[in-house]
């Protein structure tokens, strides 16, 4: 049983941290875009 919990521990963390990930590069693509609307 705790072997099942450790490994949905380790998934949890692991979707979040992609989750994290994810939402850093849209935030970055976002403001890139901004960027480049001004620029033009």
């Amino acid at each position: 049983m705790r072997m099942v919990l450790e490994n949905g521990q380790d998934y949890a963390d692991n979707f979040f941290r992609e989750l994290q990930k994810k939402r850093d590069q849209g935030i970055r693509d976002f403001l890139y875009s901004i960027a480049d609307s001004i620029v033009q």
